[in-house]
């Protein structure tokens, strides 16, 4: 009889195919050792697909799936739902289904239609092993009125009640609490208030999160209406800032009301982020800077669809907010961000707005790619360099009938004779550089 090969260097030679979903399906049939491990692979992911008008059929299929095969439902560890702004999906709802997954550990909320996520940071204590919670384009605004009661029962949603998990046993026992070390609110175009997400740091500042955080990205668009015009309050840096090792953060950018004349909103408190609050961040390893131009863009469209304007207005956006982390970057003495391995900008607005821009992005090479006395780069560790133009829900909102197709054009044009040329010195030194439009 042939010797047995350790379940170890099976399970080993079985990572090799991740991804390879049909060779992996095509192992887990050949012996029952070799099922969990290939049930690791092809069920750790679980990702829906937001389809207007079908996001009950697809949680239906699924709820079926995990109801009729629950060996499977240890095995997920990354939940994606794509709510598709459907309001049959409600917050309370799409945590309970996550009751399906015992062994989670990432949530990612899609589209979600009136998010309201300060009650969402209570309903997931019932998923104890969550660490990971990431909401991408929720609808509304962050902090909202819990949803009546004409949205708590969905008829045509699976019914979920068979999914309560008994009682811990033994008296006593407290149910394990989850400690999120990750957590990120991104949207592609303006739609939170300022002030909720102010308050949205200030609560996760004063929950048991702070201490295990280790990822925050807060880059949701700040739509006009959440700031206090002529000034406008920004998000802060967090009290437990230094031990994060990834950040994200908006900086707002605003146009006059006549469309004549672009500011900075609060110029003074976006120089004190830069300047005085990032700083504090010294454990970073990557960090996002959003450039909000979504108000001073659909100003800037509006005015000229409704012929206000009689001249074309050219405009060109401010790159003061990219000197001003350069001046943080190379500030004297020792680097700000010694670990520093990612850096991303992206701009909410068309990529011909940063025309001016190219003597900024010079210096910031020039700044990330310094020499110290020894001939050792200061910042040794950063490797990327990632733009983005998020255009897509601007243009939607602007021209919903057209203008996408003509955007993406434009933006390859813009990217390969304007951009690219820009950031070249950071190519040269080692920097892979990636730029991309979403």
């Amino acid at each position: 009889m042939p010797p047995h090969l350790p379940i170890e260097m099976i399970e080993h030679t079985i990572d090799f195919l991740e991804g390879d979903f049909a060779s992996i399906a095509t192992c887990s049939l050949v012996c029952r050792t070799l099922l969990p491990a290939c049930r690791a692979l092809l069920w750790k992911d679980i990702t829906t697909i937001g389809i207007k008008d079908k996001q009950d059929v697809c949680l239906t299929n699924l709820s079926e799936l995990l109801t009729t095969n629950p060996d499977i439902r240890p095995y997920v560890r990354s939940f994606t739902l794509d709510c598709g702004a459907s309001p049959k999906i409600s917050a309370q709802y799409a945590i309970a289904f996550c009751k399906f997954f015992p062994a989670l550990r990432c949530l990612t909320l899609c589209y979600l239609p009136q998010c309201d996520i300060l009650s969402l940071l209570n309903l997931i204590d019932s998923i104890s092993s969550l660490e990971e919670l990431h909401l991408q384009n929720v609808a509304g605004n962050p902090v909202l009125p819990p949803p009546g009661p004409q949205q708590a029962s969905v008829s045509s949603l699976p019914s979920l009640q068979h999914l309560d998990t008994p009682a811990i046993q033994g008296t006593g026992v407290a149910k394990p609490r989850p400690h999120l070390t990750a957590f990120s609110v991104v949207s592609r175009c303006g739609i939170s208030n300022a002030s909720d997400l102010l308050q949205l740091v200030s609560v996760l500042e004063r929950s048991r999160h702070s201490s295990s955080l280790r990822s925050l990205d807060l880059r949701a668009g700040i739509s006009s209406a959440g700031w206090s015009w002529p000034l406008c309050p920004l998000l802060q840096v967090p009290l437990f800032a230094p031990r994060l090792t990834h950040f994200g953060i908006t900086l707002p950018y605003h146009v006059g009301a006549d469309g004549s004349t672009v500011v900075h909103g609060s110029h003074e408190n976006v120089l004190r982020i830069l300047q005085s609050d990032l700083p504090r961040c010294k454990a970073l390893r990557s960090l996002s800077l959003q450039f909000d131009c979504s108000a001073a863009f659909g100003t800037r469209e509006f005015l000229r669809s409704m012929r206000m304007a009689v001249q074309p207005i050219p405009f060109a956006a401010s790159s003061s907010f990219i000197d001003a982390f350069s001046d943080v970057l190379g500030a004297p003495g020792a680097p700000v961000f010694p670990d520093l391995e990612e850096l991303s900008f992206v701009f909410l607005t068309s990529l011909d707005w940063l025309s001016e821009c190219g003597p900024a992005f010079e210096r910031l090479a020039h700044v990330c790619l310094e020499t110290d006395d020894s001939g050792r780069r200061r910042y040794p560790r950063l490797s990327y360099l990632d733009v983005r133009v998020v255009i897509t829900g601007l243009i939607r909102t602007v021209w919903p009938n057209g203008g996408l197709e003509r955007a993406r054009t434009r933006f390859e044009q813009d990217r390969e004779n304007m951009l690219l040329p820009m950031l070249a010195s950071f190519v040269q030194g080692g920097i892979a550089v990636e730029v991309t439009m979403k």
